[in-house]
């Protein structure tokens, strides 16, 4: 006779004797870890998966139930699966537990709700991080715009355009003095740094520069050397900037800021493309003991490969990999940049495809350049394909579509830049804005130069060439401290012609929930504007991050609009509430995915499991790992292993060795987290043998551990007294040490994305 479980009556009732028996040692010990009997038994039947399920939820009740009092009293000695109980805390009518401290902000309450959509209810998310300054002043001194408002930030932005179209009409001359000194305005350090900023002239920039220097009550500020010094660097005007920086270090050394260091120096050459200069700087580096940063081994890279340099620049790269310099997202943008710049576009892409293994999400830059390399050979097919991808991961692709479809037209594929046109700007375009992009010039063009960093993708110089005013997004969502209907007053009398890309940016600029659904509110009741998806999902995002649960109710209710999201998107949401720690709106946004007949993947299965056991919720994780199985996808190493470092962490070296062993029977090998979370069970339990046996083994597969697991071990093996081993241990090759096991990982990455630059690129002909 079979049991619920699918295994024998055997089975059952051998699992329910254990369960008795189990109870009462742990009874007897708070950290004696139960163990099921003929645990091999289970893993090789044929009902191994539901045997184990029933072992797995066994062990963990009691854990939770039976000895939750006794571990409280070893508090020292804690499992860290075991979860604070603190007393029940009643907020808005709502009980809950709050884990370790109550949280302040438990409570919050949005007005002013869009679509009928009622935004009030209890949160324990956590709190906001501080706002990052973005090098400008408004956050800071005499000009603080924050607590001017709104008013005052768009009467300056009205003086940084009035100033713009003098600078840009004629250069330095007379007559611009005059036409400045017509406009009778009044200029402080912020307003001087914007202009400079806004892509005016070089020559009209620096002339602009020296004459406020002679104007009565201004001085400037390292905001405003930094601006200008920018601006020559990209004109390549060294002598210029070299003099500018020499008067930035006297007004320093007065002032007492802080001066002009080493990074900044070997950025402004980089900017410049000057490799003399910049190598100067490197040397000054080396002698003076400064640290040499990945974004230093970038930017010299970056200047070898600019002036076709290659053999030179992979040796920097090889060096970069010897000294222990973890590449970052741009080491690999500007590896991808170079590549595609040297029609080696499918070698970019592999490593551009490469990138999310390394745990890298791709950058729009990254996507910007291969969207220009692949239209500039007329492949049609991988233009979609990324453009594709840049709509499911919620990321607008306005600028590279408008790229594309220019530079497809120019090869001759006019039905394929009709369909992506018509494709991309279905949702935000009328039938005639899209012939217009079909027709439109080449101003504005999209290049291989520029940053990383999505945010500055959005406030580009010519971002906003459609607005008769300046507008820098980031900064309005600063100002936007506070709602009141002054506020509204602002903007509305300052007549900005609203746009989903406009709207998205100063989304993007908000840090505080509230602030971000009040504008959004406002927002959408002006003439002229409605949300597109990417509007609507950039605010489900920042509700989910901030634990909101009203960011699930906005996408049930944009899902009944009709609107449509990737389910690469909806994963995104998912893993922000997994940083907000909010697994139970989590789980409930799984729940309305399904009742909305979408079919969560692979990657939503692994998010859920990864926030659940991030949170302490095992039991629910174990369910999601069965919903997984039974929903045909496959569990891979990196599911596994979550459970293998929780179950080492809690002490449980026999459920994390279950779980190790699930990963050899589902035919994948272990890789160097696998086994480095299973050497820390065994140690944590007090089983040196078993660890030092398993080191053994990964030895054998070429992996290696991290430095602090093999700190664990010798001190395993020494409090064992086995010092021989120990000793050993500690006479292996330094080289046999990862720092860390996530660098190990990129660093067998990156050693293959070395390869294939080096591959493609060195000993090509040099020209300086």
């Amino acid at each position: 006779m079979q049991c619920s479980g699918g295994g024998t009556d055997d089975h059952h009732c051998l699992c329910r004797d254990w369960r008795w028996n189990a109870s009462r040692r742990a009874l007897c010990h708070p950290f004696m870890a139960p163990s099921p009997p003929h645990a091999s038994l289970f893993a090789r039947s044929p009902c191994f998966g539901r045997a184990s399920r029933i072992v797995v939820c066994c062990r963990w009740a009691i854990c939770e139930g039976f000895s939750r009092g006794l571990r409280e009293r070893h508090s020292s000695r804690d499992i860290q699966t075991a979860r604070d109980r603190s007393p029940p805390v009643r907020v808005s009518g709502v009980r809950f537990y709050c884990s370790g401290q109550i949280s302040t902000g438990v409570s919050r309450r949005f007005r002013g709700s869009s679509n009928g959509l009622r935004l009030a209810r209890t949160s324990t998310s956590r709190r906001p991080q501080t706002r990052v300054n973005n090098g400008d002043e408004f956050s800071k001194g005499g000009n603080d715009l924050r607590n001017n408002g709104v008013a005052e930030f768009f009467r300056k932005a009205q003086v940084i355009v009035r100033v713009c179209d003098v600078l840009r009409e004629v250069s330095w001359t007379d007559d611009t003095i005059s036409a400045l000194n017509a406009l009778d305005l009044e200029f402080d350090t912020f307003i001087v740094s914007q202009v400079l900023k806004s892509g005016i002239p070089a020559d009209t920039a620096f002339g602009f520069f020296n004459w406020l220097k002679d104007l009565e009550g201004f001085s400037h500020s390292h905001h405003t050397y930094h601006a200008i010094i920018g601006c020559l660097a990209e004109a390549r005007r060294i002598d210029d900037m070299q003099a500018v920086v020499e008067e930035f270090r006297k007004s320093c050394s007065v002032s007492g800021e802080v001066s002009v260091s080493f990074s900044d120096l070997l950025s402004w050459y980089g900017k410049a493309k000057s490799l003399d200069w910049g190598l100067k700087v490197w040397n000054q580096m080396k002698r003076f003991g400064a640290t040499l940063t990945t974004e230093s081994y970038n930017i010299l890279i970056d200047l070898y490969a600019h002036h076709r340099l290659y053999d030179e620049s992979v040796d920097f790269l090889s060096e970069m990999a010897q000294q222990g310099v973890l590449p970052n997202a741009r080491t690999y943008t500007i590896l991808i940049k170079h590549l595609a710049k040297a029609n080696k576009l499918e070698t970019a892409f592999e490593i551009f495809r490469r990138l999310p293994e390394m745990k890298l999400r791709p950058t729009m830059r990254q996507f910007s350049i291969l969207v220009i390399g692949f239209s500039n050979v007329g492949n049609a097919v991988m233009v979609r394909l990324l453009l594709d991808q840049l709509r499911e991961e919620g990321r607008r692709p306005e600028r590279e579509v408008h790229y594309a479809v220019r530079a497809l037209k120019k090869q001759g594929k006019l039905t394929e830049a009709e369909s992506i046109a018509r494709d991309f700007f279905l949702d935000s375009c009328t039938k005639e804005e899209t012939v217009e992009v079909l027709d439109m010039s080449d101003e504005d063009t999209l290049d291989m130069e520029g940053t990383d960093d999505e945010a500055d993708q959005v406030c580009a110089k010519h971002a906003w060439k459609t607005f008769a005013l300046w507008f820098n997004p980031n900064a309005l969502a600063s100002v936007l401290r506070t709602w009141t209907p002054s506020t509204e007053l602002s903007l509305t009398e300052a007549n900005v012609a609203w746009n989903a890309m406009l709207v998205d940016g100063v989304l993007r600029g908000f840090k505080k929930a509230e602030m971000a659904w009040k504008f959004y509110c406002w927002v959408e009741r002006q003439p002229g504007y409605r949300h597109d998806n990417y509007s609507i999902y950039r605010m489900i995002l920042i509700l989910a991050r901030q634990g909101y649960a009203e960011a699930v109710d906005l996408f049930v209710q944009a899902r009944c609009e009709g609107r449509q999201f990737s389910m690469c998107a909806i994963n995104n949401i998912i893993r922000a509430y997994g940083i907000a720690k909010n697994w139970k709106e989590a789980v409930r946004m799984f729940r309305k995915i399904e009742l909305l007949n979408l079919k969560p993947n692979e990657a939503t299965y692994l998010a859920m499991i990864r926030i659940l056991v991030n949170t302490q919720n095992v039991i629910k994780a174990l369910k999601f790992l069965w919903e997984m199985e039974e929903a045909g996808f496959k569990p891979g190493v990196e599911t596994y292993t979550i459970f293998v470092k929780h179950f080492g962490q809690a002490r449980d070296a026999q459920m994390a060795h279950l779980m190790f062993e699930r990963i050899l029977e589902s035919g994948n090998k272990p890789n160097a987290k696998a086994y480095t979370a299973l050497i820390d069970a065994y140690c944590q339990a007090g089983n040196s043998d078993a660890a030092l046996k398993l080191y053994e083994d990964m030895a054998g597969t070429g992996l290696k551990l991290t430095a602090a697991t093999r700190s664990l071990l010798i001190r395993s093996l020494h409090r064992d007294n086995n010092l021989r081993a120990a000793i050993g241990l500690e006479r292996d090759a330094v080289s046999s040490i990862s720092p860390d096991c996530t660098q190990k990982a990129i660093s067998g990455d990156f050693v293959w994305v070395y390869d294939l630059y080096s591959k493609n690129l060195a000993g090509n002909l040099k020209s300086g």
